[in-house]
Order: structure tokens, then C-alpha cells, then sequence
């Protein structure tokens, strides 16, 4: 039986930094680096402290039967603390996500440049605009003796806000220091003469109204700098700022038609759209589900899960691939980090399965696409960042996502003895020990805890035991109960889990803001109208309509993340799917499963790359990208299956919420 010990946080980061780019050292770099670095091993311990608030929060609630604002207040404080500085740390770790399938065959000056001119133009002027417009706002809320809204809330407003001043200045400090260092690289000897020529932008038809013009400019301006390989959270704030720029010269020195955006004012906004995102409590949860799946990571509870596993489904032909999809349901339901949960199924099962002579393909596409099913099961992070974006219920996202994802969870197992019955990709196991009563009960053992703790998390928010925003923090509880429970747990593993909890979070919420100023420039500059405009064109009814819109999802999952087609796009399309008299329920959890491709589905499917990167070598890029075709397909076969019959979402929310299901229109 092989050894399912292994350094799984150590691996993932391997394997999803893959890319990243490193350039020499100065001794003024250093110097920031430790500081920021020094800093960071500090604020990093408040994921600690904000999972306890959570857990006495709830105690106390149900002890004396009262809610203390104050302390509830105080976990989004600690939230927004532990993110915002998390942004400037992440960036000195390099670990903001890049689209670097193209920009990876670059020359390594060319990317130097690229990195150079981001930090210059993008990140230390956006550092410099937001400083300068969050000043008067904390300000104004000092002179004003600001206090929480709410009776029993917290006093000093200022203070939370003052945080933006903070996070931007230890951001510009952060890209400081990885500026000098590009610098150095660039300018210590002198670079080659590179011979190729600026591209030439084509010149766009006059027909278009100015504003429509100036939308899809700013489109595929993002598009295009997504391809240089600069991190996706400066790319979207950068293009922001540029096109503010673009829109305010036009209305004001060219008399163009640029909608909305008439004046620099829209820089304030920036600031009070990143406070909201601060103090938005729906959002406690991102940070406390990543934590839980990283510390059930490290429990040991996975190991002694594929372990038994492969004992008793090995003995069955593709037992060992349905292992792999049954525990990629139960992390999906436990955890739901899908680059861990692919690491850790890779690690676990692709040596097994090569030991048994699995096809290569096969064994690659079971394990990419059985850890992502955590980005639809819930607890889902991609739900409740969708819920956020359209106020809508976390908890009725969960419960018409619950379903379908289990559903594509069966499709897979059904594929799975399918192709291994039929089609030679797995060989018939050789002889093995019979079945017995132990192993039974040692299995039913390992699945205990996983199980108690999605009924901990699930079933505290199905009940209304506890928000969903209480229900992350208390599965993060249980979670470092498993691993002290197994001997897993010392003050090493905490570090490293909170370290991960930072980075992670940070590089989601980088993308959050960059994606949110977009978002306010691209609406002021008419792109609402112009999406409605163009979806209401489409000659195929209300259902054309929506699958367009889903084909757009797909193909786009083909060179995005899910994190930017949801910020971006879904905000655009809901207002469409709303007027057209479709359950926004049904729509959003629809458009989920469908950017469940995204990470399945080559150049940029994060799976691929974190698949990649811990399998073993015989194993080619070749080999993933067969082995995941079929597994597309399952989804897509999904995606048909809850548009076609919308009840697969709506009946569980109608039932739980006692009213009955929207008719969807035809």
C-alpha cells in the first residue's frame, strides 16, 4: 500500500506558481521585502482570532439569546484588515493570478518589461490615486466622529477606514520593492535590441456611437493586456483608470459622447466601492471556507479516505477512478478549494492508478475534474461572491446548487464505469483480499468526519442554526479540531494554513476591486446599455438569449477564471435575465455550472496547471488535455440538463424557503 503522506500546501504552491517570475535582488529590495514580509507574520494570525470571534459569537447568541453587535461588527473589521494588507503581501510573493499561456513564451527582458511597466503605470499610480481620494473619506469620518449605524455597533468609524490608506501604502511599498528589483534586471547590463515592431491597432468603424465605441475598446483592451502575463487584479484596475481617463479628455476636450462619465469624481467612488467590500459581512466567509479546506487538507483525513478507498473499490474494474470521484464529492462538500483538492487527489491516486495501468488520459481527466466539483458544491466560494455581486441569498444559492452539483458528482461516476467497463482504460485488478467486516467499518470511519463536518457547515445554514457567514467560521473550527484530533496540528501548520488563507484570499479579493473599478467605469461609460442592447438584438427568443449567453460563458471559460467572467459578465447579464421573467436562482446557478468548464477547459484551466505540476512525468500536457474532453462533455451534458429542467434548481429552494418554484419563460 503506498505512502498518502505528503506536504500537500508546499506542493500546491509549486504547482500554482509554476510561472511565477523572480528577478535579482537589491539590498534595498531585501530590506522592504523583510519588512513587509516581518509584518505580514503578524497580521496573518488574525484568521485565528477571527474564527474564535466567530465561534463565541455563536455561543453567546444561544447562551443569553441576543446578538452582540459589536462583535459581529468586529469580524468584518478583522476580515477586511487581513484581505486588504493581504493584497500588498501577496504581491511581494508574487502569487496574484497571471494568464501567462501566452505571455510564458515571451523572452524573459520582454516580461521584464512587461512587469516594469505594470508596477510604473498601473500599480503605483493606482496606489498614489486611491491614497490621495481615501484621504478627505477618512477624514471627513474623523472630524464627523462616524460610529456603526446599528445600536450597540462600533464607535471610530475612521479607523476601519483608514485601513484603505494603510493596505495602498503597504501595496506601493510591496511594488516598490519588486519594482527595484525588475530594475535591476533590466538596466544592470545592457539589454539586446529587440527588433519587433508595435502592433498596429486597426481603426474601428465610425457607424458606432461614441460611447459604444469607447466600451468595446475598453473590452478588448483588458483582453488584450490579460495576455501580457501581469497579474488580472492590475489589469483590471489599470484599464479602469485608463479609460476614466480616456472618457473624461473625451466629454470634456473633445465633446464626445462618453455617457455617465463626465468629471475625476469616479476615483472617489472607487474608494467608497473598496469600503464596501471591506465592511461587507457576506463576505467573512470567503476567508474562513479557505481556511477550512486547507486545514481538512492538512488533517489527515483525506489520506486514511483513499487509503480504505482503494481497498475496497479497488478490487472492481475503474474501482480506483470511482475512489477518486466519491472522495472528490466529499472534499467538493468539505473543503471546496479546488487547486487543493486537485493537488491532493493527484498526490494521492495518479501513482495507484499508474501502478494499476491506467490510461494516462483517463486517470488525468477523473482526477482534474473530481476537484472541481468543490467550485459548485456547496459550501461554494464562487456562489457566495455571485450572490454578493447580484444581493441575492447565500443560503438559496446553496440550496439550488446542491442538486445540480451532486448531479454532475453522478455523471461522473456513471462515465466513470461507463469507459471502464467498455472502453480498456482500465485493466481488470489482479487479486486482492476479500471484502471484510473490518474494512467496512474502516471505511465508514475515515467518511465520519468529512461527513460531520459538511453537516456542520450544511446543515447549520439548511436549519437556520447559523448564517452562512457563522457556519464558515464554525467549520473552520471543526476543521482544526480534525487535524489536533489526528495529531496533525503544531504551531508550523497553523502558520503555513493562515499564510495560505492570506494569499489566497488576497489574490481573490485583488481581483474583487480590480474587477469592481471596472466595473463602475465600464457602467458609466454606458456598458449596461450596451449589453442589454446587444442581448435584446439577438433573434432567437428568451431562451436563445440565454444560451448565448451561457456560449459567451463557456468560450470565455476557455481564457478566463471563473472569478473575472463572474465579476465582469454575470453583473452585466442578470438585469437581461430578469426582464426576460427567468428565475434569477435558476439563471445564476445555470451559469455556475457552466463556468465549472473554466477550469477543465485548456489554455488557462487552473486544474490543468495544478494537474500538471504534481503528476507523474510520464504523464504529458497531451495526455491531461485527452484525458479531460470527455469530462467537458459530462458537464456540458449538465449544463443541458438543468436548463432543460429548471426544477433541478428551483425545487430544493421552494421547498426549504415554503414557496413554490418561478415558472421559467419560454
Amino acid at each position: 500500500m503506498p505512502d498518502f503522506k505528503i506536504d500537500v500546501g508546499a506542493v500546491e504552491s509549486a504547482a500554482a506558481r509554476g510561472h511565477a517570475l523572480d528577478f535579482p535582488h537589491t539590498r534595498l529590495s531585501d530590506a522592504i521585502d523583510r519588512f513587509v514580509a516581518g509584518l505580514a507574520a503578524v497580521f496573518n494570525w488574525i484568521w485565528v482570532l477571527l474564527i474564535l470571534l466567530i465561534v463565541v459569537n455563536v455561543a453567546l447568541r444561544y447562551i443569553f439569546g441576543t446578538n452582540f453587535i459589536a462583535m459581529e461588527e468586529a469580524q468584518w473589521h478583522l476580515y477586511a484588515i487581513g484581505f486588504m494588507l493581504g493584497i500588498g503581501f501577496t504581491l511581494q510573493q508574487d502569487g496574484h493570478v497571471r494568464v501567462d499561456v501566452i505571455a510564458e513564451r515571451f523572452r524573459r527582458r520582454t516580461r521584464a518589461w512587461i512587469e516594469f511597466l505594470g508596477l510604473a503605470l498601473i500599480v503605483l499610480p493606482l496606489c498614489v490615486i486611491i491614497i490621495y481620494q481615501a484621504w478627505p473619506f477618512v477624514l471627513r469620518a474623523y472630524e464627523l466622529n462616524e460610529v456603526s449605524a446599528a445600536p450597540g455597533g462600533l464607535t471610530n468609524r475612521w479607523a476601519i477606514k483608514a485601513v484603505i490608506i494603510l493596505a495602498f501604502a503597504y501595496l506601493g511599498l510591496a511594488a516598490f520593492s519588486r519594482l527595484l528589483r525588475v530594475t535591476s534586471f533590466l538596466f544592470g547590463t545592457p539589454p539586446p535590441k529587440d527588433r519587433r515592431g508595435p502592433e498596429q491597432a486597426s481603426r474601428e468603424s465610425s457607424m458606432l456611437e461614441t460611447y459604444e465605441f469607447i466600451v468595446i475598446a475598453m473590452l478588448l483592451t483588458f483582453i488584450a493586456l490579460l495576455f501580457t502575463g501581469f497579474p488580472v487584479a492590475w489589469v483590471l484596475a489599470g484599464t479602469a483608470i485608463l479609460y476614466s481617463i480616456i472618457g473624461v479628455f473625451g466629454s470634456e476636450v473633445l465633446g464626445w459622447d462618453t455617457f455617465f462619465l463626465t468629471d475625476f469624481r469616479i476615483w472617489g467612488i472607487f474608494v467608497q466601492r473598496i469600503y464596501a467590500q471591506m465592511s461587507n459581512w457576506i463576505l467573512v466567509a470567503l476567508p474562513m471556507f479557505v481556511f477550512m479546506g486547507l486545514m481538512l487538507e492538512r488533517s489527515g483525513v483525506t489520506e486514511k479516505l483513499m487509503t480504505n478507498f482503494v481497498q475496497l473499490f479497488g478490487r472492481f474494474r475503474g474501482g480506483l477512478a470511482l475512489a477518486v470521484v466519491l472522495i472528490g464529492i466529499l472534499l467538493a462538500a468539505s473543503t471546496g478549494i479546488v487547486g487543493a483538492s486537485v493537488v491532493l487527489l493527484a498526490m494521492l491516486s495518479m501513482p495507484v492508478m499508474m501502478e494499476h495501468r491506467y490510461g494516462k488520459g483517463f486517470a488525468s481527466g477523473v482526477v482534474a475534474s473530481a476537484g472541481t466539483l468543490g467550485i459548485l458544491i456547496p459550501p461554494s466560494i464562487m456562489l457566495i461572491i455571485m450572490a454578493d455581486q447580484l444581493s441575492m441569498s447565500v443560503g438559496e444559492l446553496f440550496f439550488g446548487a446542491l442538486i445540480p452539483g451532486l448531479l454532475l458528482g453522478l455523471i461522473y461516476v456513471l462515465f466513470v464505469l461507463v469507459a471502464a467497463r467498455f472502453s480498456g482504460v482500465a485493466p481488470k485488478p489482479g487479486n486482492l483480499q476479500p471484502i471484510t467486516g473490518r474494512l467496512v467499518f474502516d471505511t465508514l470511519l475515515a467518511v465520519l468526519p468529512p461527513f460531520l463536518l459538511i453537516l456542520a457547515v450544511l446543515g447549520s445554514i439548511f436549519f437556520g442554526i447559523a448564517t452562512p457567514t457563522e457556519a464558515s467560521g464554525l467549520g473552520a473550527f471543526g476543521a482544526t479540531l480534525l487535524a489536533l484530533a489526528n495529531r496533525k496540528l503544531d504551531l508550523a501548520t497553523l502558520k503555513d494554513v493562515c499564510l495560505k488563507t492570506t494569499t489566497t484570499t488576497a489574490f481573490i479579493f485583488g481581483i474583487f476591486l480590480g474587477a469592481t473599478m471596472f466595473a463602475v467605469v465600464l457602467r458609466q461609460l454606458g456598458g449596461d446599455e450596451f449589453i442589454a442592447h446587444s442581448l435584446h438584438s439577438i433573434p432567437f427568443g428568451p431562451n436563445g438569449i440565454v444560451l448565448v449567453i451561457l456560449g459567451i460563458a463557456f468560450i470565455a471559460g476557455f481564457f478566463l477564471d471563473w472569478l473575472e467572467i463572474s465579476l465582469i459578465i454575470l453583473p452585466l447579464v442578470a438585469p437581461v435575465i430578469t426582464e426576460l421573467g427567468f428565475p434569477l436562482v435558476w439563471f445564476v446557478v445555470l451559469f455556475a455550472v457552466t463556468l465549472q468548464t473554466s477550469f477543465l477547459t485548456p489554455p488557462v484551466g487552473f486544474s490543468l496547471f495544478y494537474l500538471k505540476g504534481v503528476a507523474p512525468p510520464e504523464v504529458t500536457t497531451l495526455d491531461i488535455y485527452r484525458g479531460v474532453v470527455p469530462f467537458v462533455l459530462c458537464q456540458v451534458l449538465a449544463v443541458a440538463l438543468v436548463f432543460e429542467f429548471p426544477q433541478i434548481v428551483l425545487w430544493l429552494p421552494s421547498v426549504m424557503f415554503g414557496a413554490s418554484a418561478t415558472p421559467v419563460a419560454n
